[in-house]
């Protein structure tokens, strides 16, 4: 990584930049070079968070396989601080430190079993490699809400319609 963004980075300031600020340090022990790029939006700022923390619950995805994606993708576009905090992350959660360090090289290393190379090769944007991915994990067919009484899924409803 060069250590340089497109878009330079800015103090983070106020009130809610403070509190941003130290649950950063507190979370991932600095600030990350990533706040200080969205900082100059802050609506995408929030949104981004927002997402991470509405995507931290999701749970149709192991816990491993997510981390190897995320590493994978760290890896990819060459952000050290992502890598070592999913590097953590994982030694936190109890993931084998092994695999984890073998993450930046997945396509080489034999450590990983299939299963485990399509988080990587989606995160990747390989979709050649990760199209099969979809019959090698357990349960993943399409979900669909149930029927109704006509025999058909029910649509959604949104309130106030």
């Amino acid at each position: 990584m060069t250590g340089h963004t497109r878009v330079p980075r800015t103090e983070i300031t106020g009130v809610y930049g403070a509190v941003l600020k130290r649950f950063s340090r507190k979370m991932f022990g600095q600030v990350p070079e990533a706040l200080e790029v969205m900082w100059h939006h802050r609506q995408v700022l929030s949104t981004s968070m927002g997402m991470g923390r509405r995507a931290a619950k999701w749970h149709e995805c192991d816990d491993d396989l997510k981390s190897y994606a995320h590493m994978a993708v760290a890896a990819l576009v060459g952000c050290s601080f992502c890598l070592d905090l999913g590097y953590f992350q994982a030694h936190n959660n109890g993931l084998d430190e092994v695999k984890a360090q073998q993450v930046p090289r997945w396509r080489e290393s034999d450590v990983f079993t299939p299963l485990e190379r399509c988080p990587a090769a989606a995160g990747a944007g390989e979709p050649g490699r990760a199209g099969g991915c979809r019959r090698a994990v357990p349960g993943r067919g399409a979900r669909r809400r149930p029927a109704g009484p006509t025999g058909r899924a029910r649509a959604r409803r949104r309130p106030g319609v």
